[in-house]
């Protein structure tokens, strides 16, 4: 399948753990946990003038006792304990661009899209969680690095579960710059040279699946996302706040 007609990993990975989640988490004696399913996401680009995307694609979801894979993110606990687990964790974004996606970015060499990859700890207090993650992109593209910082809780109403949530991640002056930096042999008069340094961004979202059943469940997943301050100053930046919205049917096995 072409990167273009993904829906963006982050943004998966963000819907399907609670799509996927059961009445009661799965004892440890329980065996892994399957699903398949198709997700649509509308999401807003980051780059002056850039339309929003509509991409629809098929996705797998699989919940071992270690091991858990949703879409095109995974993650492995390493230890874990009642409230603690640290994991290694690796994720496709679709961050980068090709000259053709906005008038700004005519003329620019093409971004590849980053593979993150690195490590999570994470604490669990009932339904509430906080996340904090260390990542490098590992593609060989940006060569950058970052860390999030994600909390949310889930609220279950009958068949409906609801879950707000909140994040913040930095990234380094590499990364940054890769995907919202001009290079020198880029700049011309109306896009001079740029190199934003490092970015902090800040999210808000909601999301609400309902089970249709004991394997059947569609979500909705919506979320917003404000740029860093170097990337908002920068000459390739648009709004300063962009938004996401999918949805998706998941049936487990």
């Amino acid at each position: 399948m072409s990167v273009r007609r993904r829906v963006p990993a982050a943004l998966l990975a963000l819907a399907l753990p609670l799509a996927a989640a059961s009445d009661e988490r799965a004892a440890e004696s329980e065996p892994p946990r399957r699903g398949l399913g198709l997700a649509i996401a509308h999401a807003e680009r980051p780059y002056r003038g850039a339309s929003a995307r509509t991409r629809w694609r098929p996705f797998a979801v699989y919940e071992g006792r270690r091991l858990r894979l949703h879409g095109d993110a995974a993650s492995f606990d390493i230890a874990a304990g009642d409230a603690f687990a640290v994991a290694a964790v690796a994720s496709l974004a679709q961050d980068g661009y090709e000259a053709s996606d906005a008038p700004v970015l005519a003329g620019m060499a093409e971004r590849g899209s980053p593979v993150w990859a690195g490590a999570s700890l994470r604490w669990r207090r009932g339904a509430f969680e906080a996340v904090l993650e260390w990542t490098a992109d590992v593609s060989g593209h940006s060569g950058g690095r970052r860390a999030a910082l994600r909390v949310g809780r889930a609220f279950d109403l009958g068949r409906w579960r609801l879950a707000p949530r909140a994040s913040a991640t930095r990234f380094d002056a590499r990364a940054a710059g890769y995907y919202h930096g001009v290079r020198a042999e880029e700049a011309h008069a109306g896009r001079p040279a740029y190199a934003p340094g490092a970015a902090v961004s800040l999210g808000v979202g909601l999301h609400l699946a309902r089970r249709l059943g004991r394997r059947d469940a569609v979500f909705l997943d919506l979320g917003t996302e404000r740029a860093g301050a170097s990337v908002r100053a920068g000459p390739l930046g648009g709004d300063d706040v962009r938004t996401h919205a999918v949805v998706g049917y998941l049936r487990m096995f």
